[in-house]
């Protein structure tokens, strides 16, 4: 067996942001529509979560619970979102993202997966098995804001899968946003 994957993720949480960032350009969040104005103002904030493994709370301290979901832009899977619709997709460039990044403990899988990578081969770097995981479970964590600035939204219009042609959030009015879920 191989070691502690999630361990290896936290202790090193510069080279998985570089890794995800040097895969994926484009990171995606559902919300419910109702959370439009609030994120406009203050951008997508952390919030508190499902309870951390040790291994995140020792890395991150009183942190570790606050996390926003987000998932890359080409991931194998869409994961279902875990709040109630309709819903607006946002979308943010890989240089808003974070410092921080992690697999996402609070969503099932993806630890699991990245376990069983680490299992299969023990001497594959840390930020190769953490990409990957993320690749076949379609959710990251973020331990930090997105501002408002660098968030682009799905409008009535608007290409699907081209978020750089989507409007920044902060220039649309609600009734211009679409609703789905």
């Amino acid at each position: 067996m191989g070691s502690d994957i999630l361990q290896e993720t936290v202790d090193n949480p510069q080279a998985m942001r570089t890794a995800i960032g040097s895969r994926f350009k484009w990171y995606y969040h559902l919300t419910p529509i109702g959370n439009a104005d609030d994120i406009r103002a203050q951008g997508l904030l952390p919030h508190s979560d499902a309870n951390a493994p040790q291994q995140v709370l020792d890395a991150f301290g009183a942190h570790a619970r606050k996390i926003v979901c987000v998932n890359p832009l080409g991931t194998d899977i869409v994961p279902p979102p875990v709040q109630s619709g309709p819903f607006i997709c946002l979308a943010f460039e890989n240089e808003a993202l974070p410092r921080y990044v992690g697999l996402d403990w609070s969503y099932g899988t993806a630890t699991e997966i990245a376990q069983v990578l680490r299992n299969e081969d023990p001497s594959k770097p840390a930020a190769d098995i953490f990409v990957e995981a993320i690749k076949r479970r379609g959710s990251m964590i973020a331990y930090g804001p997105i501002s408002p600035g660098a968030l682009r939204v799905y409008t009535k219009g608007s290409l699907p899968h081209d978020p750089t042609r989507w409007p920044c959030l902060s220039l649309v009015s609600n009734a211009e946003l679409l609703h789905f879920g």
